[in-house]
């Protein structure tokens, strides 16, 4: 992987004045932030004079793990390196920007504005997405659970921080509540790691707005349909901005203040005036309430209805249990243990059915966090654990939060690794992303508590796996380095003008590196794979046993592209090739053809390796 900068040029056109330019934070890289958002927008015809760009650093999937913006910088230097950007080539060529940014990329943007008249003047909108611009109240205690993992910008955020309550201050004296752009600070409908409170309340409510997704499926729209999509267009496009959804208390359980009729309801029932009659109303209510900033509205909406059953004590101690993990509370810590403790007794005296099932261990592995977490008794962590383990063993069929919760209850027990074989069950499941972050959230919380720096790690590369960047893997026998040669002196020029796409071969295995993984690593994290199909090629134990498989199921997951060449006659017909079309006419294989005619293949190769990679 290229460590540092990485710009990436969406759509970038000569002459072009007008530019989209997207910066990530936290949650990945330049590209995989943000999916198909610049594409989506690029296909809108409103916007087709805006040139679209990515900016950004190599970050860890984590939030609260060091790799963050490759070398871990303090934010204030990456805002002086944000603005030294805009002046430089090729972004100095814009005289319009429209910034939209993601979680920490947000407050660098923020403070390069603040510290850079010239650069305002050049921004016609910015729009905030999941960014903690009152700080993280948690920082401190991600720090301490986190240990080795937290970096210099969980510090930097901390909301009492100096960096934070001087951007606030600043902000306010250069902008006052009306910045002279168009300006939205936008929140995920359910996002648990940035908080309305800090991503929506320090700017004026005209400028607030509210989007379907967690921290991270926010910026991550399917189709341009999406909250994320329209509302973009609008601002952008200056055009009307779209209505949002208007449903009751369902949605506006998922939704939160952008529902006003089910936030009515909700409302209703917090100040007594709507009676309910259901855990399910109940437990909606209070998450509206909750994701539009109003706990502790939603937690007397609980406390009152709590007779109804243990779905509304396990919703409220998780209420409590996310402002202790905020906050740091010990109070908030007891009552929220107490409250799983109560529930989980009932529910183990009543009937066993899968319903009961699943609120044991999912009771009995909170108080075993808590026991563990909170209060270091290790020994009633442990207990509470057992039953989870019991419990969670019993759902029929399993699923992802049964098989998280082994897993957890694994750590709590010591047993390692049982506990990493559960979790890489757990991700094979293709978890949403909200479930993947809370399971990775608290199993590295465990492990910052135990203190076991190689765990740490280990859970890291399995909740933060290898990322596909943009490398181009090239696979081949050696006794065909000529070609491989060949390819690689074809590509120079696409090399050298993106400058952000990496080639791999085995050449590239520096003496006395461990072969072995440096293949399976770069295999791994490749975009395209072009294979030099030989009867060596296919004659290679390693490349059939190896190579072959793991790049096959890469393809058929969608995660890479495959063009292979042809190179002299093989049995191919006997293998899994004979399922994937070829970069030219198998009925000419290249050693027969006169060289002209190779180059001109190698180079129509090129151009599909390119158009794989960069669009």
């Amino acid at each position: 992987m290229k460590e540092g900068r990485q710009l990436l040029e969406v759509r970038a056109r000569p002459g072009a004045s007008s530019a989209m330019l997207f910066v990530h934070g936290f949650t990945g890289d330049s590209d995989e932030t943000w999916g198909r958002f610049p594409l989506l927008l690029g296909a809108e015809e409103s916007l087709n004079n805006w040139d679209i760009l990515s900016l950004g650093y190599n970050t860890s999937f984590l939030p609260g793990t060091r790799g963050i913006w490759s070398a871990d910088p303090e934010l204030p230097i990456l805002a002086k390196l944000f603005c030294t950007e805009l002046v430089i080539d090729p972004l100095v060529r814009y005289r319009r920007l429209a910034i939209i940014a993601h979680s920490m990329g947000g407050l660098v943007a923020q403070a390069a504005l603040v510290a850079d008249p010239d650069l305002t003047k050049r921004v016609s909108c910015v729009l905030l997405f999941g960014t903690p611009s009152a700080g993280l109240r948690k920082a401190r205690i991600l720090s301490r659970l986190l240990g080795f993992l937290a970096g210099e910008q969980i510090h930097n955020m901390a909301s009492d921080g100096g960096f934070v309550t001087d951007l606030r201050r600043e902000w306010s004296k250069v902008f006052g509540a009306d910045p002279p752009f168009r300006f939205y600070a936008i929140a995920g409908d359910k996002d648990q790691f940035v908080t309305p409170n800090s991503s929506l309340e320090p700017f004026a409510p005209q400028h607030q707005r509210v989007v379907r997704g967690d921290h991270l499926s926010m910026v991550k729209p399917r189709d341009k349909h999406a909250d994320a999509v329209r509302l973009a267009v609008s601002v952008l496009a200056e055009s009307v901005e779209p209505e949002g959804p208007r449903s009751p208390l369902r949605i506006a359980a998922e939704v939160g203040a952008a529902v006003p009729a089910g936030m009515a309801i909700a409302e209703a029932g917090a100040d007594g005036r709507q009676k309910f009659t259901t855990q399910e109303q109940v437990v909606e209510a209070a998450l509206a309430l909750d994701s539009a900033n109003k706990r502790p509205q939603a937690i007397g909406l609980l406390q009152r209805y709590q007779h109804l059953g243990t779905d509304v004590a396990g919703t409220l101690a998780g209420r409590i249990k996310r402002r202790w993990l905020q906050d740091g509370d010990e109070e908030d810590a007891k009552w929220a243990l107490e409250l799983y403790q109560t529930a989980l007794q009932t529910v183990r005296s009543a009937p066993e059915t899968q319903d009961t099932i699943g609120q044991v261990f999912y009771h009995a592995i909170n108080v075993a966090f808590l026991k563990q977490v909170a209060f270091g008794r290790a020994d009633e962590a442990r207990e509470m654990a057992r039953l989870a383990l019991e419990f969670a063993r019993k759902q029929t069929p399993p699923d992802m939060w049964s098989v998280a919760t082994e897993a957890e209850a694994h750590l709590y027990l010591g047993e390692y690794d049982q506990a990493l074989a559960q979790y890489e069950a757990a991700m094979e499941m293709k978890p949403e992303t909200w479930k993947l972050v809370s399971a990775g959230q608290q199993a590295q919380q465990i492990a910052g508590y135990a203190g076991d720096r190689q765990l740490q790690e280990k859970l890291k590369a399995i909740f933060d796996p290898p990322r596909r960047i943009h490398r181009i893997f090239v696979s081949y026998s050696h006794k065909n380095t000529d070609w491989r040669d060949k390819l690689e002196t074809m590509l120079k020029p696409l090399l050298t003008a993106h400058d952000e796409l990496d080639l791999w071969a085995d050449n590239r295995i520096p003496a006395g590196a461990d072969w072995f993984q440096q293949i399976h690593e770069a295999m791994a994290t490749c975009r395209v794979a072009v294979l030099l199909v030989s009867a060596e090629f296919l004659g290679s134990e390693f490349i059939r046993r190896y190579e072959l498989p793991a790049l096959f199921e890469a393809v058929d997951k969608g995660e890479i592209r495959l063009i292979w060449l042809y190179l002299s006659p093989a049995m191919y017909e006997e293998t899994k090739l004979v399922k994937y079309q070829a970069a030219h006419d198998l009925r000419n294989p290249l050693d027969g053809l006169p060289e002209v005619e190779q180059r001109r293949i190698l180079k129509d190769t090129a151009f599909k390796i390119k158009e794989a990679m960069l669009t």
